[in-house]
């Protein structure tokens, strides 16, 4: 009861902050910041994200002096296999002896809407990366949802509700973990990267006082 109430009431707060008040915003051109999923938060750290590029710092002490590989994707299928039709970036380095090795992440030719998938190997005999494992993903450009999907409505009952927003504000506090769809479905301020703004703009909208969600939310 304790953990909803306080719950409710950032919830609350973040549209406070915002009522009343008009933000100007863009949908970004180029990639836009990683999500990096939960079980490689510690190991996988992503910085100096720029329209083209961005950095990826890995550390994994099993692959100490192995050789790391580091690949961007468009596919995240069940049993993957890179190919060239599919590979948008690919690089390798030997780690140092803590099992700590640095990428600059430089895709070739992105697609504007498109989702794009990272993955780590490794040539170690175990740890995190001794197979080919998906750490995250990025988007290129404004990403929308196909289909009959509704920016802010993140529960799947074809409406947009306060329920919606406590979604976004338990992923923002570590609570719970939204799908790669749902984080699409989250991001409804027109900003890159999912915050309690999102939440605040989903009440708003609720309320009749914000008039679009998604990335041409103003």
């Amino acid at each position: 009861m304790k953990k909803n109430m306080i719950r409710m009431m950032l919830v609350i707060c973040a549209a406070f902050l915002i009522s009343g008040a008009a933000f100007a915003s863009d949908a970004s051109d180029g990639i836009q910041p990683p999500e990096i999923e939960s079980d490689y938060n510690s190991n996988v750290n992503v910085s100096d994200v720029q329209t083209d590029r961005f950095s990826v710092a890995v550390t994994d002490t099993a692959s100490a002096a192995k050789q790391i590989l580091i690949l961007a994707l468009t596919d995240n299928s069940a049993n993957v296999v890179p190919t060239a039709d599919n590979i948008v970036y690919i690089d390798q380095d030997t780690a140092d002896a803590t099992g700590a090795v640095s990428f600059a992440v430089f895709p070739k030719t992105l697609t504007n809407g498109n989702t794009y998938y990272l993955y780590l190997s490794s040539d170690a005999e175990a740890g995190k990366f001794n197979t080919l494992t998906r750490v995250g993903s990025f988007a290129y450009g404004a990403v929308t949802p196909g289909g009959d999907l509704i920016y802010g409505d993140l529960d799947g009952d074809d409406n947009v509700t306060v329920l919606d927003a406590a979604f976004v504000v338990n992923a923002v506090a570590g609570i719970q973990e939204l799908t790669d769809e749902q984080k699409i479905l989250a991001d409804v301020d027109g900003t890159p990267g999912i915050t309690v703004m999102d939440a605040a703009f989903i009440i708003n909208f609720v309320a009749g006082l914000q008039e679009t969600l998604g990335p041409s939310a103003s």
